[in-house]
């Protein structure tokens, strides 16, 4: 019995194969023809489309990473008592990984049924920060703003007020005026 490497290119395309030697003999030159071709692999030449998709898939798993966060920081609080939930809060400031302010902003991302839809997570932006503002539409006019493609990875919070006017007040009777200074 023969044992062979096939190694396929990105594209699908077969990129070489090797034989690597009879019933597990000559190990030490199979992993010397395995180590040359995964340098072969690294060396080959990206396209566009590699990169497209590498840098695509990276930037919306930063936004996909902060509504996991507030879904891990929701879950901790039902699953923890008042005082546990206290004590991690405590401990992400103490160790500054984050305010509590950025907790219970993280953790209305991760509530609002809008931009944890899945057909909207592909045009989330990627910062909290805008995100939050996000939070504080009407989920009514949220779903309207991604419907009419207003929302993208590109808004900031600037783009906020003028999606959704400067003058227009929040859930919780705070303009973005206000927010955005």
């Amino acid at each position: 019995m023969q044992i062979f490497l096939l190694i396929l290119h990105t594209d699908g395309k077969a990129w070489g194969s090797r034989r690597l030697g009879r019933n597990g003999r000559n190990i030490e030159k199979r992993n010397s023809e395995i180590k040359n071709m995964a340098i072969e692999i690294s060396h080959a030449k990206k396209n566009v489309d590699n990169y497209l998709i590498s840098i695509t898939s990276a930037w919306n798993k930063a936004a996909m990473s902060i509504i996991e966060v507030g879904r891990q920081l929701n879950e901790a609080q039902n699953d923890l008592s008042k005082i546990e939930f206290r004590q991690l809060k405590r401990e992400l400031e103490d160790q500054r990984i984050m305010s509590n302010s950025t907790i219970t902003k993280l953790r209305m991302i991760a509530n609002n049924v809008v931009l944890t839809r899945e057909e909207n997570q592909k045009y989330l932006p990627p910062s909290y920060e805008t995100l939050y503002l996000l939070t504080r539409v009407e989920d009514d006019e949220l779903e309207k703003a991604f419907v009419n493609q207003q929302i993208s990875t590109e808004t900031q919070r600037n783009n906020i007020s003028e999606i959704f006017g400067s003058q227009k007040t929040f859930g919780d009777s705070v303009s973005l005026v206000t927010l955005n200074e």
